[in-house]
């Protein structure tokens, strides 16, 4: 099974933007992304959307192959499955385990991304460009 690793893509964005002297401000405009949005994405705190890959790897010019790795079932997840289930079974259920971890990481993400925010607020360093 082929994932997204946020890594890659942090590197890959950060690592193309630069080659090319784009700002993240100009990376904003040319692919409709919000700047903030990149800044979380090239620290590898945000998962984005498959339109924002596209818009990204057209803007940036990479691959999109270039930032999935292989990755097998992983089994750690099994434990959640009742027992009696055959290892088939396990395999066809595992996508679903892997998918319903990755949301919940997401969630984690933007719960500790809407901390980070409320403080930078608190503490006066907030800005929100509305143009």
């Amino acid at each position: 099974m082929n994932i997204l690793s946020l890594e890659i893509l942090a590197q890959t964005v950060r690592e193309s933007r630069t080659k090319q002297n784009l700002s993240l401000e100009e990376v904003g405009k040319l692919s409709a992304i919000n700047e903030c949005t990149l800044k979380r994405l090239e620290i590898g705190g945000y998962f984005p959307s498959l339109a924002q890959l596209q818009k990204l790897a057209d803007t940036l010019a990479f691959s999109l192959v270039d930032v999935f790795i292989e990755k097998e079932p992983s089994s750690h997840s099994f434990h959640f499955l009742p027992d009696g289930l055959t290892e088939e079974q396990k395999k066809e259920i595992a996508p679903f385990i892997d998918m319903a971890t990755a949301i919940r990481q997401q969630m984690l993400l933007r719960k500790m991304y809407d901390r980070q925010l409320k403080a930078s607020a608190l503490n006066g360093s907030f800005s929100l460009d509305v143009s």
